[in-house]
């Protein structure tokens, strides 16, 4: 494949990412090292008839419908304008609210509190004191982060930087956790590795993924991406560095 032939395979990869293309699309071509806990079993476990649902930063949704739950009792917050428009036009349709909302912005969650039994966030951030507000008493808050070492050296790659804090990982979330009054049920903590097959699925992911690539795109990045494709086409793969963290917690009553 020519240079710029390659170049506009990135930028289309790039491009369904941003439109909202879930991540199953990257089957095959990212290989994502296994985790020592179920998120989804984990989240089935709390969804009993009448319990209202909320996850945070859902992407397209994707996940959310995967439960098996009352799609009425289903919220979601999106975190960019692409996701909203789909997930407006989608998941309202089924009977999903769908609200935006920025982490890290200092904006509270658009929700009363004590809406929802449990709250979700299997990626990119959450703040702990709106999810203490949007849960009732007893609630629960399933989590899964990427760690302060999730593609680690592939961002300092394409960005010239680490935008995930080295420290962010399970030791230092609990005593969070605790102090915005949560009891942690379970706690756990991963290293695995995973494999790009091509960069177009590594385009992808770090446009989906913008907690560990921050402002990424093909065009400021086209220096590194050439010289990833020269390592991939000597080696196979383009290796990414994994750091996940699980928590399970209870709202004190």
């Amino acid at each position: 494949m020519s240079s710029q032939s390659l170049l506009d395979f990135w930028k289309e990869e790039a491009s369904r990412a941003a439109g909202g293309t879930p991540f199953s699309h990257l089957q095959g071509r990212y290989r994502k090292g296994s985790l020592p806990w179920d998120f989804r079993r984990k989240a089935d476990d709390f969804l009993r008839p009448g319990v209202r649902l909320l996850e945070l930063n859902g992407g397209n949704g994707e996940f959310l419908l995967s439960l098996s739950h009352s799609r009425g009792a289903m919220s979601m917050t999106a975190e960019t304008p692409p996701q909203l428009a789909f997930c407006e036009k989608w998941l309202a349709s089924l009977g999903v609210a769908v609200k935006a909302w920025v982490p890290g912005w200092g904006e509270p969650l658009p929700f009363p509190a004590g809406s929802f039994e449990l709250v979700l966030c299997r990626r990119g951030f959450y703040d702990l004191e709106e999810v203490a507000r949007v849960l009732r008493p007893g609630g629960f808050f399933v989590v899964q982060q990427a760690g302060g070492q999730q593609s680690r050296q592939l961002a300092l790659r394409l960005l010239g930087r680490c935008p995930l804090p080295a420290d962010y990982n399970l030791e230092n979330q609990l005593p969070k956790f605790r102090k915005a009054g949560f009891r942690v049920m379970l706690g756990d903590q991963a290293y695995p590795q995973g494999r790009f097959l091509d960069l177009g699925a590594l385009c992808f992911y770090a446009v989906g993924s913008p907690e560990e690539f921050p402002g990424f795109s093909v065009d400021c990045c086209k220096a590194s991406l050439e010289a990833l494709q020269r390592e991939l086409e000597t080696r196979g793969f383009v290796p990414q560095e994994g750091h996940s963290f699980f928590l399970v917690a209870k709202k004190r009553g």
